[in-house]
Formats: C-alpha cells, structure tokens, sequence
C-alpha cells in the first residue's frame, strides 16, 4: 500500500512538509480535504442509493 502513488501523495511520502511551511497554508490544505471528503462522502451515498 505504502508504494501506491496516491497514497504516497495524500500522505507526502515523497514530499514531506517543511518546516516553512505556514500554519496558514496547512489550515487551508486541511480546510480543502475536509471539503473533498464531504464531497465524496456524498456523492458515495448518492451512488449507493442508486444501487
């Protein structure tokens, strides 16, 4: 699983945050992926109703 390339990317294996990186800047990744799982969270639930 590790060697699996969106894993790798959502976890930043290969890329991993510095100590640059702003409390800012990770508030609003954070603030992103909360949206996406909403997002897929229903369009999960969308799809299982169709089934």
């Amino acid at each position: 699983m590790c060697n699996s390339k969106p894993v790798r990317d959502f976890f930043c294996f290969d890329d991993p945050p510095g100590p640059h990186d702003s409390l800012e800047e990770s508030r609003a990744q954070c603030e992103c992926m909360e949206e996406m799982v909403y997002l897929l969270r229903k369009e999960l639930t969308e799809k299982d109703t169709e089934i």
